[in-house]
């Protein structure tokens, strides 16, 4: 039997180890990154922004895209046109041959209106001026009637103004003292009040007067009103009938016209249908080109917001029970930027706790072939942080305020 020797039996020995020691180191390795992972971040989140798909509303071929990949849009804006009027429809040309189909119906109406009414009025033509003839009295009576309360009017208007005037002269006459001056001055002032007791008596007059003539204005128009309703000539009722039964014609094709008119309103618009953006962001993705048919419902591109607005994380089931909702947290953004060396944190709480266990997105999952599962949280993004989170990006998150109990059994577990 072949002896080894020791030196030999070391030498393979020590070959074997080697493999052995580094699977170790590794294994070590692992298990300390997963630990040092598990105490920097309890839970993993993603910061989310809204994205919103801009789709056909209805069937149709898009005419235009107005924006190209990556641009910013506003809201509001208009993004594409779709023509949604189908060739098996009724053609814009049928409907404009009918609307004038129409027009001329309605011309004709008017005529044959005009010529019935220029009929009866050869026949009413004596009766009309025989009637005016006799009107003509009461019109001028209620005219001149008119004439004497406008005088009247303005002559208490004139008289007003020179009573204020003369009514002035007297308060300076009295201020200045021009009474103890000369021997003149008393029959100056005499003039004054005799002009102003004067006017006072004109306009109470012309006041009497005015009154009277409106009241002979207002009987002169009555009676003027009383001829012009019992002496009209009305319409005969031959003609009247004639005239009732066109404007109902009339009336039809008006209601008729109205609609072909909306229709070829609605066809126009059909074929400049407008999608707006939702919201002001990016265009990320844009899925369908001009010319192409899209069905209802069909996406053509997508607006992507340029801010987060929230984060999204899971916590695992262990952890489900523990999280509430206006719960503290510490967000941790893991990117470091630019000019900074360590990652920024800030304070936030949870705003929403998800009623049910889900499966987490894959991006959160440890192991890339293991789907996880966990309850879904939102977190709000505190305003030290919204301009520093770009949509999709992963968050660390700690738990600060979980309760003791919750605490103690997990360190019992």
């Amino acid at each position: 039997m072949k002896r080894i020797s020791s030196r030999s039996y070391l030498l393979g020995l020590r070959v074997h180890l080697v493999p052995i020691l580094v699977w170790a180191a590794t294994f070590v390795c692992v298990v300390m990154l997963f630990s040092r992972r598990s105490k920097r971040f309890q839970v993993m989140g993603i910061a989310e922004g809204r994205v919103q798909q801009i789709a056909a509303t209805c069937t149709g071929r898009l005419k235009s895209i107005s924006v190209d990949l990556f641009d910013s849009v506003t809201e509001g804006q208009t993004l594409a046109v779709i023509d949604t009027v189908r060739d098996d429809e009724r053609p814009e040309p049928e409907l404009r041959a009918q609307l004038a189909t129409l027009r001329a119906r309605v011309e004709h109406l008017v005529a044959e209106s005009n010529s019935v009414r220029a009929t009866y009025i050869a026949q009413v033509d004596d009766n009309q001026s025989q009637w005016y003839a006799d009107s003509r009295p009461f019109a001028n009576n209620v005219m001149d009637a008119r004439f004497r309360v406008l005088d009247l009017k303005g002559a208490i208007e004139r008289e007003r103004v020179a009573l204020e005037v003369v009514k002035l002269d007297i308060e300076s006459f009295l201020i200045g003292g021009r009474l103890d001056v000369n021997d003149v001055a008393p029959y100056e002032f005499q003039r004054l009040s005799l002009e102003r007791d004067g006017l006072q008596k004109s306009i109470d007059q012309n006041q009497t007067l005015l009154a009277q003539a409106e009241q002979d204005q207002k009987e002169a128009e009555a009676r003027q009103a009383e001829f012009i309703e019992n002496n009209r000539p009305y319409l005969a009722t031959s003609e009247g009938a004639a005239q009732d039964v066109i404007a109902k014609a009339t009336k039809v094709l008006d209601r008729q016209m109205e609609e072909v008119v909306v229709q070829l309103e609605a066809l126009e618009l059909r074929r400049t249908l407008k999608l707006a953006s939702p919201l002001n962001g990016v265009v990320n993705l844009i899925q369908r080109r001009p010319g192409e048919t899209v069905m209802a419902g069909e996406p053509i591109l997508t607006v992507a917001e340029e801010k987060a607005r929230q984060i999204v994380a899971y916590t695992t089931e262990e952890q489900a029970a523990k999280v509430q909702e206006t719960m503290k947290v510490e967000l941790v953004k893991r990117t470091v930027s630019a000019g900074s060396n360590e990652p920024q944190a800030a304070r936030s709480q949870v705003t929403y706790v998800g009623p049910t266990i889900e499966q987490m997105p894959a991006r959160l999952w440890r192991n890339p072939a293991i789907a996880q599962w966990g309850r879904p949280i939102v977190i709000e993004i505190p305003p030290a942080m919204e301009a520093k989170l770009v949509p999709g990006e992963l968050v660390g998150i700690r738990l600060l305020d979980v309760p003791a109990l919750a605490r103690s059994r997990s360190t019992v577990r």
